[in-house]
């Protein structure tokens, strides 16, 4: 559920960097910091509190300069380069989208995301696989699926589609077992706190 969060906020920054035409191209876990300890009230109540900031614009493309422009080319992130920029292919907004999914990987697993092509779907796949005892699995493994496997420069995900599905099923979670949302953020929140003493 707390990932769930960060992948709403996060999700919701992108929107914003996106609809201002600009490709961030550098996203990981290291150029997002916690801005404050997260809220223990249901998320709906809190989704407009930052609580993660995105950082690091030092790579950043202003496509408003770049009309119709599309890009080749690694940026050399290791673990973040999306399948166009390895394969050499046109990219745009892809490695943000790449780089987001790349991150909730790190969230949930712990490890970077590595990924293979499945010949048989002729789709990318990521290794790991999420349980179905996961809260939003299906969810999660549509979006993974999505992020991945972009068709080309003109036809990009929708930011706004995905964190509205991500905000219904947070919610529909965190109301059913308000308990269970109320430990996991206290879980989050001692981490946070731990890492701040050391």
């Amino acid at each position: 559920m707390v990932v769930a969060f960060i992948g709403i906020q996060i999700g919701e920054i992108l929107n914003y960097v996106h609809q201002a035409k600009i490709i961030h191209a550098d996203i990981k876990p290291d150029n997002f910091v916690i801005a404050q300890s997260m809220p223990s009230e249901l998320p709906q109540h809190h989704y407009i509190t930052p609580f993660v900031k995105l950082i690091d614009f030092g790579r950043a493309i202003d496509m408003s300069q770049y009309e119709n422009i599309t890009f080749k080319g690694r940026a050399g992130t290791n673990g973040f380069d999306c399948h166009e920029m390895q394969e050499d292919r046109p990219w745009t907004y892809q490695t943000d989208f790449y780089g987001y999914v790349g991150t909730m990987h790190v969230l949930m697993f712990g490890n970077y995301m590595k990924t293979f092509y499945n010949p048989t779907k002729k789709i990318y796949c990521f290794t790991e696989q999420l349980k179905r005892r996961y809260p939003l699995c299906e969810t999660w493994t549509n979006i993974f699926r999505e992020f991945l496997n972009i068709p080309n420069c003109d036809h990009m995900p929708s930011w706004k589609n995905v964190v509205n599905q991500l905000k219904r099923d947070l919610e529909d979670f965190a109301t059913e077992d308000v308990s269970a949302w109320r430990r996991a953020v206290d879980k989050c929140n001692a981490v946070l706190r731990n890492s701040v003493a050391n």
